[in-house]
């Protein structure tokens, strides 16, 4: 079967409507065990997220990068995003203002020495948020304090 761009396009578009739907709750229109896995398991949730990660790098595609590379990129950007979400309040506001100064710095000069600076600080400013917030989630749940739910998430909050 020989697929041209336009077809790869009009797939990806599908794609990218059908993660889109099933992530923002519209899950209404599949069958219900599908339903089921993804508004009522976290791993279905995590899985999801995976997934649109992957798709999502592939707008900034590149022939360079490999696919093996695609996938490491992907589960870093993965862990990021659970780290940046289990942080406290302030932490995450501090981090969010961090990633928008990086992002704004390496749109102007991308080769800036001061993007490592800032780079080391975010890193650690996330590795620090994560830990407060760890400390307070396990000083209110004390024995029911699981740190696989405290990263992967659970349905409440």
């Amino acid at each position: 079967m020989n697929i041209n761009k336009t077809g790869i396009e009009i797939i990806g578009n599908l794609f990218l409507f059908f993660t889109w739907m099933l992530s923002y709750g519209q899950t209404i229109t599949i069958n219900c065990k599908a339903n089921e896995l993804i508004n009522n398991t976290m791993i279905g949730k995590n899985v999801l997220l995976l997934i649109m990660i992957r798709y999502i790098m592939g707008f900034y595609d590149t022939n360079e990068i490999n696919e093996i590379d695609k996938i490491k990129y992907t589960l870093m950007i993965y862990t990021f995003y659970i780290l940046m979400t289990k942080q406290t309040f302030e932490m995450f506001i501090i981090n969010t203002i961090l990633i928008l100064i990086i992002y704004m710095v390496y749109s102007y000069t991308p080769n800036n020495n001061i993007l490592k600076y800032f780079e080391y600080v975010l890193f650690g400013t996330i590795i620090i948020g994560t830990l407060l917030y760890m400390k307070k989630q396990y000083d209110d749940r004390l024995d029911k304090f699981n740190i696989i739910k405290f990263f992967f998430g659970t349905h409440q909050c």
